[in-house]
């Protein structure tokens, strides 16, 4: 089952208000911007100068000259159209929860040139996003589903075997093809004269483990391309060397060129980082095959973030430990590197405190890379640590921003910071734990960091978030129980839900 819901007002702005009703909605008028469009949910008020509120379910009035025709609300599930344009306060746009009773989580979200979001994560049971229902072949599948810039689903894929499966991070390319990350569970073929089925993405199964590892499962980590119909182009998977220590997808990103890297770690059965392994990029070319893979020599190396510049060169940020080898997390580090376009290392930074316990050290989370190159990262400092531009405090999450070749511009305090995305114009967005550790909030900066606006959002936890050309934000993650993203509430099924949301820039 899904549930939908529409934005509030945006800001404030001229137009006429437009007619109501769940069939069409009516015609803005006036020069400056469209009036309010027809109820699917409440739209929006027109913006500013520019573009009108996008009505109930459907668009509303455009830009100069007249508003445009509201959209058809009505009918379960429907979606309410797009809030205003106005003033820059982050109002919501929409909203939609999807699940049944398990555990259904949204993990991974990117926006094509168009405005269609890609959204991946991780369902069991059955759960219908509004193309029909997908039912999971035992334990978690993943799915993969494409939505517009209203919220309307387009299509829905899921893939799974009897085992868990889960879906991960997303990116689109120029072209308007998707890239899937996630992991699946690979059997040594040695514990059974028929080995059971792996996971199949459209190309034929992923390898298995390993034979006589002496493990029965694994959890390697893959990556597909498909087209903008959801259609298979290729896909890799890669099972671990050392069975004990099973890789793990950090994030994924494409380049100009099509070109792909994925950021991994290795993680033992128990959970402990690789001592040995540490985490990796592989970079791919736009078919596929593997380019160059560098190790990250970060001791343990933990999840971290890649982008690539405008270049073609790959920054990455990552934190490690340096003792779980000895059963301790501890001396932990933030680090920022670059490769260039071969993988050749360009520089490398640690930022480190000087308490090697597990009480003291850095993570760093995120990372972005704006028009001039410079960096954008997010992380958090359990002890005073300077990043070059002075000593931040203890127990503080922060952004830092670094010229092309790694030098401080700044490093600034930034409450709850985690997973950061840059605007069109260099503002950062951001999404964080919200109030009191409660729910999420959403936040947007200026690109020295100075807060322009913030929302909160209690009962649900945001995990990804991604930023359309024209500055809209979009973000994923799950809800437990009851959560009103700003277009009414929305109640889960289940233990958690599926939720998508869109935001005004």
């Amino acid at each position: 089952m899904s549930s939908v819901s529409s934005g509030g007002d945006g800001g404030e702005g001229g137009g006429a208000e437009g007619g109501h009703g769940g069939g069409e909605g009516g015609h803005g008028g006036g020069e400056g911007g469209g009036g309010e469009g027809g109820r699917g949910g409440e739209g929006g008020r027109g913006g500013g100068e520019g573009g009108g509120g996008e009505g109930g379910g459907g668009e509303g009035g455009g830009g100069e000259g007249g508003g445009g025709e509201g959209g058809h609300g009505g009918g379960e599930g429907g979606h309410g159209g797009e809030g205003g344009h106005g003033e820059t306060t982050g109002a919501p746009r929409w909203s939609a929860r999807f699940g049944a009773a398990g555990n259904d989580v949204g993990y991974g979200v990117a926006v094509d040139a168009s405005g269609n979001l890609y959204v991946a994560g991780w369902f069991t049971g059955t759960v219908d996003f509004g193309a029909g229902p997908l039912v999971s072949a035992g334990g978690e599948d993943i799915f993969l589903v494409k939505l517009d810039r209203l919220g309307n689903v387009i299509w829905s894929k899921r893939f799974g075997t009897d085992t868990d499966e889960r879906g991960g991070a997303v990116a689109v390319d120029a072209a308007g093809d998707v890239l899937l990350t996630g992991s699946y569970v690979a059997r040594d073929p040695s514990f059974s004269d028929t080995p059971p089925a792996t996971l199949d993405l459209g190309g034929g199964q992923l390898p298995h483990a390993p034979a006589l590892s002496f493990i029965e499962n694994t959890e390697p980590l893959f990556v597909a391309k498909l087209d903008g119909d959801g259609e298979h182009l290729w896909s890799r998977g890669y099972p671990p060397v050392d069975v004990a220590w099973e890789p793990q997808t950090y994030d994924v990103a494409v380049d100009a060129a099509g070109n792909v890297a994925i950021l991994y770690g290795s993680l033992h059965s128990s959970g402990h980082p690789s001592p040995e392994g540490n985490s990796a990029v592989k970079v791919l070319d736009p078919s596929g095959n593997q380019l160059w893979e560098a190790q990250n020599d970060l001791g343990d190396g933990i999840e971290g973030s890649v982008e690539f510049d405008s270049a073609g060169h790959l920054v990455v940020v990552a934190w490690r430990h340096d003792g779980y080898s000895s059963g301790c997390p501890c001396d932990k580090a933030i680090v920022v590197k670059k490769h260039d376009g071969d993988g050749a290392l360009l520089w490398s930074k640690i930022f480190e405190g000087e308490d090697i316990t597990m009480l003291g050290g850095g993570s760093a989370s995120s990372v972005a890379i704006d028009a001039s190159d410079n960096i954008l990262f997010s992380g958090y400092v359990a002890e005073a640590i300077d990043l070059g531009g002075g000593p931040l405090p203890p127990g503080s999450t922060f952004v830092a921003k670094l010229t092309p070749a790694g030098e401080n511009l700044w490093s600034r305090v930034a409450p709850h910071a985690k997973r950061l995305a840059l605007d069109p114009g260099g503002n950062i967005v951001e999404i964080s734990e919200g109030a009191a550790g409660q729910g999420f909030r959403l936040t947007k900066l200026d690109p020295d960091a100075a807060e322009l606006w913030s929302q909160d959002f209690a009962g649900a936890f945001a995990r990804h978030l991604t930023i359309h050309r024209d500055g809209w934000i979009a973000v994923t993650g799950q809800l437990t129980g009851t959560a009103d993203l700003g277009g009414g509430p929305l109640v889960s099924a289940g233990a958690t839900d599926i939720f998508i949301a869109a935001f005004d820039p």
